[in-house]
This record gives C-alpha cells, structure tokens and sequence, in this order.
C-alpha cells in the first residue's frame, strides 16, 4: 500500500472511520488487531514520511519522520500519533520508548 515499500506483517480489514473536528480518523486497527486499510488510505497524503518508513527503521529515523510531516504542514500532532499506530502495526515496530512522546 502506498507509501509503503514492503509488504505488511499484520492482517488486514476494512472498518468504517469515524472523523473528529481536527481530521484525525478511527480506528485505525479493526477489533481482531488488524491494520483498518480505510484508516492507511486517510493518512497516507498527509503523513507519507512515517508510513514509508520501512520495516527495519530506527526509532531515531521514526522520530524525524514523524517530525517532518508534522513540520511541513502535512499532519496534526494527533494525526501523526495516529499515523505512528498504523505504521508500527504495519512494521511490525515494537520500540522501547515511544516516538511519538517528546524527547
């Protein structure tokens, strides 16, 4: 799925969104765990740098990525965080401390 360049280590679904006022869209994984593919479709304009991470990313490539999309306008801090969940699900990321929280 793009931006993505590798295959997902996670099932996937399809599971309708729901939007809040700030245009962060839910769930973004469906009840059995697996990655909301409408979720991805929502995200992937405005967060491409963290969904295109790749498997193997560090958590030091994950927090600039999360941070250019934020900078350039593209994502909301809470639509970044949303955009971390897809991509560490589907990565598979498991890192030790969170990206998404300030250094």
């Amino acid at each position: 799925m793009p931006p993505a360049r590798s295959l997902p280590v996670v099932a996937l679904c399809s599971q309708p969104l729901a939007t809040d006022q700030n245009g962060n869209a839910a769930p973004v994984l469906c009840t059995d765990g697996a990655l909301n593919v409408l979720a991805w479709k929502v995200y992937a304009p405005i967060s491409p740098r963290v969904l295109s991470a790749g498997p193997a990313a560090s958590l030091d490539s994950v927090r600039t990525a999360l941070r250019r999309d934020v900078n350039v306008g593209h994502a909301s801090t809470t639509q970044e965080r949303s955009a971390y969940e897809l991509a560490a699900a589907y990565y598979g990321w498991n890192f030790s401390t969170d990206p998404t929280a300030s250094p």
